[in-house]
Parts: C-alpha cells; sequence; structure tokens
C-alpha cells in the first residue's frame, strides 16, 4: 500500500507535458523561378544534374536547437502531389507530413536529406560512399493542439527558407580520389625496392 502511494505521488507532483500534432508540407521548390531551390548531383554520369527519381528525400524535423528526427518516408525526386512528373527533376512535392510538437507549440528546425536511391537509407547510402546531402537547417514555427481542438498551420517547407544543394561525394570525385591513391602506393613500393 505504502509502494503503491509513493508512485502515485509521483505521477501526480510529474510535471505535465502535452503533446500536439503539426504539419509541415514536404515541397521543395516554388514560385515562377525555383531554380536556385533544386537539388543536384550526378545524374546518367553528368555532374550538377537536378536529381531525378533514383534519389530519395527524406524530412528530419525537431525542436530548434535539438536534435533532428526523420519523419515520414523516403519519397522519389520528381514526386508530386499523387504521382512522378519527370519534368520536375531536382524536387518533391509530397503533401504534409505530421509532425508530433511538444505543448501547444515549438519552433522547428528542418532539414532535407537526400540520398542515391539505390540505398534504402540515408546512413546506408553515407556508409557505402554514394552520393548523399543535407539541406541547410531551416527554422520555423509549427502549432499543435490545444485541447482537441485544431491549432495546426501547414508552413511550406520553402517558408523556412529551403536552399537547393549539390550532393557529394560524386563519383569523379572519388575515382579521382582512388587514383591518388592509387599512385601514392606506387610510389611507396617504389622506395621500398
Amino acid at each position: 500500500m505504502k509502494k503503491a502511494l509513493i508512485i502515485l505521488a509521483a505521477a501526480v507532483l510529474m510535471p505535465q507535458v502535452s503533446f500536439g500534432q503539426a504539419t509541415i508540407t514536404f515541397k521543395t521548390a516554388f514560385g515562377s523561378n525555383p531554380a536556385d531551390q533544386f537539388v543536384t548531383g550526378t545524374v546518367g554520369g553528368v555532374a550538377n544534374q537536378n536529381l531525378d527519381r533514383n534519389f530519395f528525400g527524406q524530412l528530419w524535423v525537431g525542436a530548434s536547437g535539438g536534435n533532428l528526427s526523420m519523419v515520414g518516408s523516403p519519397v522519389r525526386f520528381t514526386f508530386f502531389g499523387t504521382g512522378e512528373v519527370p519534368a520536375a527533376a531536382g524536387a518533391i512535392d509530397a503533401g504534409t507530413v505530421q509532425v508530433t510538437t511538444s505543448g501547444d507549440s515549438f519552433n522547428a528546425d528542418v532539414q532535407l536529406y537526400a540520398w542515391d536511391a539505390a540505398h534504402a537509407t540515408f546512413a546506408a547510402a553515407q556508409a557505402a560512399g554514394a552520393q548523399h546531402g543535407i539541406s541547410a537547417t531551416m527554422t520555423g514555427a509549427l502549432g499543435g493542439t490545444v485541447t482537441g481542438a485544431p491549432n495546426n498551420p501547414q508552413p511550406d517547407l520553402p517558408s523556412l527558407g529551403f536552399q537547393g544543394f549539390s550532393l557529394v561525394p560524386e563519383p569523379g570525385t572519388i575515382t579521382l580520389g582512388l587514383l591518388g591513391l592509387g599512385g601514392l602506393v606506387a610510389a611507396r613500393r617504389r622506395r621500398q625496392a
């Protein structure tokens, strides 16, 4: 009985944290001239090309200054609304993504992770030395819910300051690095001989 009272007292005295839901519109290019918002990389052996369906993008969100966590599922570049639009390479417009907020609302940091879709996750692409990249951090206020009443504005990702970026490493850079490493090995063997 004494143990149950202690547990009950601890539960009452603990600070209460409420959680709400907010949404972010997963949209990377907008307006009449979105060229500076496209994500580029080496596509089909050609550098500095807008990413096509062979690349994934995924949002990572967290409270401002905190750790970011992935939200939603990876989406292929060129995905707009309900389907693929090949002419929209380098961009994603995948609708809204749900985010759990702490309390009524919070300032969120948002990043776009992009990688070669031959790998299921960003971490796998990074570990394999495949193309991958992360956008600059964007910050904006996200609303939550108050006692069940909707209070969840839907800021577009671009309104949080999205800017395009390029993936690394590019295959050409990897090849040059391997050639340089081979040259160093050959030079060392000559000195040892």
